[in-house]
């Protein structure tokens, strides 16, 4: 979605004539679109656009309603919340540079917390849409737009007066899924950050969750990585260098029952927790951001769990845990067939059950047929190969 009428929107009477559309449901606004004069249909069609991005937005940002996306711009963007973290960081009196800005997720919170901020983006539109989303937010005299690429800002006279840079790379490829490669984005991180650490070390740079360790042995300087969730699914990592850095390993949990922070100046999967065999009273799911952060292990020790599996996906305590994941009451936890499984909830008259698969070979669809379950209820099945290669199945009620 790339909105050609963005000077329109932003008029007055582009502005009402997103305030009537956006009184109208998805059908109205297609036969709406459909009568349009042809001179007209465009502007119909990109507040049309602007609307169901902003519908789609309402989970991310609190002026949702009054901002202005592309799809790409949306989908790359982080929530308030996220960006409030990421900004916390930054000292209140420094001028930062927001290399990438897109439309303007980091770049408010930035602007919110620092004395200054040059935002940059390649692409006018939407570098136009972080302008008007700026004025939304009543922060348009706290920054200095530029339609510029960061390899052409980066050793600039305007870069020397910079004392903290936000970079976020692109990761979309052309005719391509999203990468998630930190060699394959734009700009080239092996190429810019020496350069930019030629002015200040002071750098956060934002990069895909899925990323892979061993390239970020590849950068000038070892970082501090933060991994960051939002309900439980991983939303963004981030890089942070010089004064930025705060230990090895971090993470942030922002969940329904409350924010979780974690931190460790261990190396990678340094710690190893006990292994412990038998039925474990509870099992707890730790946030997926414990996971990818290779921090799991560590917490679990802090708080006296035992790892059931290598990866430290699920954890076992004998009393019930309150943390950042889920706990389950357990039923058993054992080595048993599908066959042996469904006697099991035909016995204990279970109709219903959440299932995760990522060990068996079949997929959850698959295995709810063969034990002819209904989906959704209190219960839940886990497929578990445990620390010692033997495959269980776990059978527990949601607590």
């Amino acid at each position: 979605m790339i909105i050609p009428d963005l000077e329109f929107l932003a008029s007055k009477e582009g502005s009402l004539l997103l305030e009537e559309l956006s009184l109208l449901s998805w059908p109205e606004r297609h036969k709406f679109l459909f009568k349009a004069g042809t001179e007209e249909r465009s502007k119909v069609s990109s507040a049309s656009a602007i609307i169901e991005a902003r519908e789609k937005a309402e989970g991310k940002f609190s002026q949702a309603k009054k901002m202005f996306f592309t799809s790409l711009g949306l989908e790359q963007s982080s929530s308030e919340k996220i960006s409030n973290h990421i900004a916390s960081r930054f000292k209140e009196n420094w001028q930062v540079a927001d290399l990438g800005c897109g439309i303007g997720g980091n770049l408010l919170a930035l602007a919110k917390k620092t004395k200054k901020v040059v935002a940059l983006d390649e692409d006018e539109i939407t570098l136009t849409c972080a302008k008007l989303n700026a004025k939304v937010y009543e922060l348009e005299n706290e920054i200095e737009f530029l339609n510029l690429k960061a390899e052409e800002f980066i050793g600039s006279e305007k870069m020397k007066n910079i004392e903290a840079v936000f970079l976020d790379p692109a990761r979309d490829r052309e005719g391509k899924t999203k990468t998630r490669s930190i060699l394959n984005s734009r700009p080239n991180l092996l190429e810019v950050l020496p350069e930019i650490f030629k002015t200040t070390k002071n750098v956060a740079v934002k990069i895909s969750p899925a990323f892979d360790w061993q390239e970020i042995s590849l950068l000038a300087e070892e970082p501090e990585i933060e991994v960051i969730s939002e309900n439980n699914t991983c939303k963004v990592a981030i890089l942070w260098f010089g004064e930025l850095k705060r230990t090895k390993r971090s993470l942030a949990c922002f969940r329904n029952d409350g924010d979780y922070f974690f931190s460790s100046d261990k190396d990678y999967l340094e710690v190893q927790s006990e292994i412990e065999e038998g039925q474990p009273k509870f099992l707890f799911e730790p946030d997926k951001a414990f996971i990818k952060s290779g921090l799991s292990e560590e917490w679990a020790k802090k708080n006296n769990l035992k790892k059931i599996d290598l990866s430290a996906r699920y954890l076992g305590s004998d009393k019930k845990i309150k943390g950042p994941g889920r706990t389950l009451e357990t039923i058993f936890l054992e080595e048993i067939s599908l066959r042996d499984l469904k006697k099991e909830l035909v016995k204990r008259k279970i109709e219903r059950a959440e299932i995760s698969a990522k060990t068996h070979f079949l997929k959850p669809d698959e295995i709810r047929k063969k034990l002819k379950l209904k989906e959704g209820g209190e219960f839940v099945i886990i497929f578990i190969e445990n620390c010692l290669g033997k495959k269980l199945i776990f059978l527990g009620k949601k607590t």
